[in-house]
């Protein structure tokens, strides 16, 4: 027993912890260009990691600083898939982190064609080419 004991101990530390996975529809087909946000769940508002979009098969991979999870752990983690053409999705992380990070599915759901945003102008007349880009956003909880 005390060789494995030994073997435990001397096994090098990762600095980073791992949280990847994949962002699909309704129809379970994978949504290229989502954004994954991290955030804390009892701040939702407050940005803490952002990766690059999901690639075309929509997977995304996000190696955070294992000291940083591990205080953040504490207050909860929530991974959120954006995409303009989706509702946001959401994924709470288990506190207990499994070996070697997470592995994640988070499911988007089609935006109905109604509630989408539409800019007018002082006339009231619509405004062709704008594009809204929220830099916040508020999760409710």
């Amino acid at each position: 027993m005390l060789p494995i004991a030994l073997g435990l101990l001397l096994a090098p530390v990762q600095d980073t912890v791992t949280i990847e996975g994949v962002v699909r529809d309704t129809h379970l087909e994978p949504v290229a260009g989502a954004e994954i946000v991290v955030t804390r769940s009892r701040h939702p508002g407050t940005e803490l990691f952002r990766t690059l979009e999901t690639d075309d098969e929509g997977r995304f991979h996000l190696d955070l600083p294992r000291d940083r999870v591990g205080t953040l752990m504490r207050q909860h983690l929530v991974v959120h898939a954006l995409h303009p053409d989706y509702i946001l999705g959401s994924n709470l992380l288990n506190p207990y982190m499994p070996p070697g990070g997470w592995e994640l599915a988070i499911l988007l759901q089609p935006l109905l064609e109604d509630s989408r945003l539409r800019v007018v102008g002082p006339d009231g007349l619509p405004q062709v080419g704008v594009r809204v880009v929220p830099k916040v956003f508020h999760i409710p909880m």
